[in-house]
């Protein structure tokens, strides 16, 4: 594993984006929400074994009278190899691609860059800034915070994807109120989704030649309704929001063949850049069950 940054720096993954900045607040625990909102907020049994979740139901667990399950949560693990080089290329021929293209923001090569790759995330990767909130780079004139904003919802604020693209990685992980515009039912929808999740930069060094990924991991009470449904679901969808034969852009798969795009919504149609490339490997996972403390208990006198 690389060493945490420490000092107060954001964690970074290998493609430069700074990780863990979404995370939902499980009721109860008030760390952090008066910063993020309430919006975030999910019930105890989302994440913890043994609780009523947002709808009121207690997600099934290993439990009986030597071995209760009440605290405890399923946790994922999943070795996510990065492949740096891949995406900094296809920054550059992307770049190239709409260079000349008159509904491009006027900036030099290297901006041209970075505004593809906080179109395919959703965020800058200088500072974490949304581009809901943020639709400019960081450093422009006029610009107020640099901040790790979280706070924003896509349909209130940007239903026509035209900050934020329908089709971005922020937006299929954690959609808000994307499908009905300001609903607090929707939003309650999407947080049946939620997962409590940590990353962790790893390098495998093998001679000359070295792989980078991200060791990923999450906590929830239900894997096929939150884990399971967000990689199999909104992340790979092709039809996600109307969307047509477009995966995530930096972890979905792509079409072998070519021929896939990304496309980026705009006033006068939509901007498209070829994609042909996966980013992203899976190399390695498990599930496993974490025990609350009275199972741990059980366990150290058995």
């Amino acid at each position: 594993m690389r060493a945490l940054p420490g000092n107060g720096l954001p964690v970074r993954k290998p493609f430069g984006f700074i990780d863990g900045i979404s995370q939902p607040i499980i009721r109860g625990a008030e760390r952090g929400r008066a910063r993020r909102g309430e919006n975030d907020v999910v019930a105890p049994g989302e994440i913890i074994l043994g609780y009523p979740d947002n709808l009121g139901y207690v997600a099934p667990a290993p439990d009986s009278k030597l071995f209760p399950g009440r605290n405890g949560t399923f946790l994922v693990a999943r070795q996510l190899e990065q492949n740096v080089l891949n995406l900094e290329c296809y920054l550059t021929d992307a770049a190239a691609v709409i260079a000349t293209d008159p509904r491009l923001p006027r900036q030099d090569p290297a901006g041209i860059r970075e505004w593809i790759a906080a179109k395919m995330a959703g965020r800058w990767r200088e500072d974490g800034s949304s581009l809901v909130r943020h639709p400019t780079p960081p450093g422009t004139p006029g610009r107020i915070t640099h901040e790790k904003d979280n706070d924003f919802l896509f349909g209130a604020e940007d239903p026509d994807g035209l900050r934020c693209p329908f089709g971005a990685h922020i937006r299929r992980a954690n959609p808000r109120d994307s499908f009905d515009p300001g609903s607090q039912v929707q939003i309650g929808i999407t947080n049946r989704h939620r997962i409590l999740r940590v990353g962790r930069r790893y390098h495998d060094w093998n001679g000359a030649c070295g792989k980078e990924g991200l060791l990923f991991m999450c906590l929830n009470s239900d894997i096929e309704g939150q884990f399971e449904f967000l990689q199999q679901t909104w992340v790979p969808g092709r039809d996600f929001q109307g969307l047509q034969n477009e995966s995530d852009p930096i972890g979905g798969h792509h079409l072998a063949a070519g021929g896939e795009t990304m496309s980026i919504q705009m006033t006068s149609g939509s901007m498209r850049i070829p994609i042909m490339q996966d980013f992203v490997t899976v190399r390695g996972g498990g599930y496993f069950f974490v025990p609350g403390k009275k199972a741990v208990d059980f366990l150290t006198q058995s």
